[in-house]
């Protein structure tokens, strides 16, 4: 894998992220079960990149990312694009009037990570729980999108 391809890979995730923070205040609610769909591949993809650019496998990832909230974050994230492909869940949700901060949505609301079923695969499932899940929808990807930043900066 070239530079030139991991840093199209960087540029999708952060292209997403944009979508999904824009769709925040969005008043069509269709638009962000789009843009977190895009955001999750994006997600995985460059995921998928570090492992190709240190040659790791599903667990060397895992331990990679163990240390580090933000690592763990994005395999959370995986987990999430994994049950949404595989399991056709939608991992985000749209709360209602006044039941988040005022500062989430055009209407208090917001939209956040929904819980999903953690009794999956170990570790990334528990860190979705841990680290995603009720967060509003913006947060755990920027976390995500830094720590898979530093991450391939880093010389393999």
């Amino acid at each position: 894998m070239t530079h030139g391809e991991v840093a199209s890979r960087l540029r999708r995730l952060e292209g997403a992220i944009q979508a999904v923070e824009l769709a925040v205040d969005d008043y069509d609610e269709l638009r962000m079960p789009d843009a977190v769909s895009l955001a999750l591949d994006a997600l995985y993809k460059t995921t998928e990149a570090v492992k190709y650019v240190y040659g790791l496998t599903n667990r060397q990832i895992e331990q990679l990312a163990e240390g580090d909230p933000r690592g763990r974050t994005a395999l959370g994230l995986a987990f999430a694009r994994g049950e949404q492909t595989h399991r056709l869940v939608e991992p985000s949700h749209s709360y209602g009037f006044d039941t988040r901060p005022f500062d989430e949505g055009p209407f208090g609301g917001g939209w956040a990570w929904l819980p999903l079923d953690t009794s999956g695969w170990q570790p990334r499932s528990t860190w979705y729980a841990q680290h995603v899940q009720e967060r509003s929808v913006v947060e755990p990807l920027r976390s995500a999108d830094e720590w898979l930043r530093e991450v391939l900066s880093s010389p393999a």
